[in-house]
């Protein structure tokens, strides 16, 4: 991302796409259940922010099922994934 003084960046965002800042009152998205962190978007990107928070939910959900699946196999090692099919 490129370098801006501190006075701009109070009231700007960086896009989730392009990384270029954009103004908290331009920008598209905000804070999301699916991520630690707000996610935003430029006015050249705003259908495409719908997207990335999709993606973001799919990763998030699918790193959950792993960690179960890993957790369940420490605690059950004598069961196979065939067993449970």
């Amino acid at each position: 991302m490129p370098n801006y003084p501190e006075s701009i960046i109070t009231n700007m965002v960086p896009c989730v796409i392009c990384e270029h800042l954009v103004s908290l009152n331009e920008a598209t998205g905000g804070p999301s259940d699916v991520s630690d962190e707000p996610a935003y978007a430029c006015t050249r990107h705003s259908k495409d922010i719908r997207l990335w928070i999709l993606g973001w939910a799919a990763y998030r959900q699918k790193q959950e099922e792993v960690r179960l699946a890993a957790k369940f196999g420490a605690e059950f090692p004598h069961v196979t994934r065939d067993d449970l099919l």
